[in-house]
């Protein structure tokens, strides 16, 4: 299942860590960090320092990390806050995202 960019902004991290496998972190509007773990792939030529948008192809659910024993998902997590104290703070995504025709989807 491939993973599209949920929001405009620059690739700052791709990696393989051991909790969230492979994983890439896209730097938003308002320093928001946008976060996609636990991919198979990366899409080919995506690298670090790309400007992305929602029609940006990241990679393609998968299950590694600590996720290999699971069905393919996609964890998916927006958070805030200083990088300089690592005060990172996770924001409920469902208010923030739209559907392909802007609309919201949290329905309120």
């Amino acid at each position: 299942t491939p993973v599209y960019s949920a929001t405009e902004g620059f690739v700052v991290r791709m990696a393989y860590g051991p909790v969230g496998g492979l994983q890439i972190f896209v730097l938003g509007a308002g320093e928001r960090r946008y976060y996609y773990a636990h991919l198979e792939r990366f899409a080919p030529g995506l690298e670090e320092g790309n400007w992305v948008t929602p029609q940006t192809l990241l990679g393609y659910v998968g299950n590694t990390g600590t996720a290999r024993t699971t069905p393919p998902h996609l964890h998916f997590g927006i958070y805030e806050g200083s990088r300089e104290t690592c005060d990172y703070r996770a924001l409920d995504p469902l208010p923030l995202l739209r559907d392909r025709n802007g609309r919201t989807l949290g329905g309120r």
